[in-house]
């Protein structure tokens, strides 16, 4: 029979389970482990009981010890947040720590700028304030739409980048925080942009530019929940190429294991598949 889409979610958490390091991480990342909590969330999982047969340790334990060392980095901090909320945890009261407080000591009130400003900083951290309960700052959602390029797109810099010089990946988490934000003035030229890059697979790469492209599974998972945050259907006939979805290439690349693999890689891994079973 075919899977459904929680069998093949269920799936990919399998397969990151088993790749799970003794210190409770995913390749010693913070933002593989926040996504692998959220995905485990997500499939009706408890993060906090989840941990591979080589260690106790949970992916919940390591974000705690490992959110001490990216105190300074707003995009890192706001993860987490998005990581303990979705376990069901209160972010300002985590294994002892404060991460609310930590992510506010980084917003600069003069510029609305969150760390550094870039725009995965500017994202996170908006999305993490949203989904803990807070209010976010006016001003911090105009200085993520400022970053937002001529064509649409967002690049990951702290700057806007000339036409044809964005990515799939930064616009998708900037639409999807400034929607969460209620801020959607800046839909119409992102999506529109994206549109550019959708390929014949139904598929998105990270650059759909003059040389040859091919669908990823990152670029897939975040464009995919870009495009639900700004109340599109992402199996809807605009966002079809020859019949083909976002979602259906998504499935149609998960290996047996579980994992998913980079094109042109020699296998899966969990890097690549981390952002797919949320």
């Amino acid at each position: 029979t075919v899977p459904t889409d929680t069998e093949r979610a269920t799936a990919a958490l399998g397969y990151l389970l088993a790749a799970q390091k003794t210190n409770g991480s995913i390749d010693g990342s913070i933002g593989e482990t926040a996504d692998f909590v959220i995905g485990a969330a997500a499939a009706g999982y408890d993060p906090a009981t989840l941990h591979g047969c080589a260690s106790t340790a949970t992916a919940l334990d390591y974000l705690a010890t490992a959110s001490d060392a990216a105190a300074g980095d707003a995009a890192k901090t706001g993860k987490t947040i998005l990581a303990v909320v979705a376990a069901g945890g209160d972010p300002a009261s985590f294994a002892g720590r404060d991460l609310k407080k930590r992510l506010n000591v980084l917003y600069h009130s003069a510029t609305g700028a969150f760390g550094d400003g870039s725009t995965f900083s500017q994202s996170f951290a908006v999305l993490a304030v949203v989904a803990s309960g807070g209010t976010v700052p006016a001003e911090a959602s105009a200085e993520l739409k400022a970053l937002q390029d001529s064509d649409g797109s967002w690049s990951y810099g702290k700057t806007p980048v000339a036409a044809g010089q964005g990515d799939t990946n930064s616009t998708a988490i900037a639409l999807m925080a400034l929607d969460a934000a209620g801020v959607r003035t800046a839909d119409v030229a992102g999506l529109a942009y994206l549109h550019t890059q959708q390929l014949a697979d139904g598929g998105f790469p990270y650059q759909n530019s003059s040389k040859p492209s091919a669908s990823d599974p990152d670029s897939d998972s975040i464009v995919l929940q870009a495009l639900v945050a700004a109340g599109q259907d992402p199996q809807s006939a605009a966002w079809l190429q020859g019949g083909k979805s976002v979602l259906t290439h998504l499935l149609s690349i998960q290996a047996a294991s579980g994992g998913f693999a980079f094109p042109g890689s020699v296998g899966e891994d969990a890097f690549t598949t981390s952002q797919v079973p949320a």
